[in-house]
Parts: C-alpha cells; structure tokens; sequence
C-alpha cells in the first residue's frame, strides 16, 4: 500500500456510514496527504467538504475538482492539481471542516 493511501486510511474518518467508500481528514491531514500523493506522483483530482454534525458526517455539498488541460504534462498537471487543492483547503470558511480528498490511482 502506497504511503498516501495508508495514511488516509490510518488518519481518516471512514465515511461507509453514510454511504461513501472514502475517508475526510481534518485540514492538517489534509494537507499532509495531499503532499504525500504528489511525493508519490499521484494527483489529486479535488475532493468534497464534511462537517461533523454530532457523531455523523454531513456532506457541505462545497467541493473542488482539477481537470487535466489537453497540452499539460502529467508531472505540471500533478503541481498544479496539488497547489489549487491545497489552496481551497487554506481558504476554506470553516475552520471545522473535514476533506476527502478523490486521487488519481
């Protein structure tokens, strides 16, 4: 297991309860992760906001995606998914947020 996946999943909240095969990470974790795949050479393609409402995780509907442009190459599409990722992440509202992050593997 590659050393972004397994820190998502050692640092993650599971969102199987509410029906997705995923895990949110606080805005550190977060971070850390999006670094760790872009390390690896895997993009992260944008992810979805959840809130924590008691016990039970509340999708925000808020999300970011990143497209690969037809002329950028696969390492300056790498660079940027990760930077505009991480700039949402830096600039979203709520301090309390939860991220799950969607990679391309």
């Amino acid at each position: 297991m590659s050393n972004y996946k397994h820190f998502v999943e050692e640092n993650g909240y599971c969102l199987k309860v509410v029906g997705v095969d995923n895990f949110c990470l606080t805005k550190d974790k977060a971070l850390e992760a999006i670094k760790l795949a872009k390390d690896e050479g895997v993009a992260v393609l944008g992810g979805d906001v959840y809130e924590k409402d008691g016990s039970v995780f509340r999708l925000t509907y808020d999300n970011w995606f990143s497209d690969k442009k037809l002329s950028e190459s696969d390492g300056d599409y790498l660079i940027r998914a990760a930077s505009e990722s991480v700039a949402f992440i830096e600039s979203y509202k709520s301090k309390e947020a939860f991220y799950a992050l969607t990679f391309d593997d």
